[in-house]
């Protein structure tokens, strides 16, 4: 493991849980206009999430992620 990486996620508080999992996002790419995207999310916790995107999603813009509750 790179060492800038692991010096990175020990600092973390929480701990973020690995995922390999498909979501949708919608993203605000001008004012009221949310566009919906899927996304493969690589991990996850209670104060962020690391998802990868096949284009980049500028800074500034807001992003909210759409999650469902499934039963197992």
């Amino acid at each position: 493991m790179n060492d800038n990486l692991s010096r990175r996620q020990e600092r973390r508080r929480v701990p973020r849980l690995l995922c390999a999992d498909m979501i949708l996002v919608e993203v605000e790419d001008r004012p009221k206009h949310w566009q919906r995207i899927q996304v493969s999310l690589e991990d996850i916790s209670p104060y962020g999430a690391c998802f990868e995107v096949d284009k980049p999603i500028p800074a500034d813009a807001s992003v909210r992620l759409i999650v469902g509750i499934t039963e197992c």
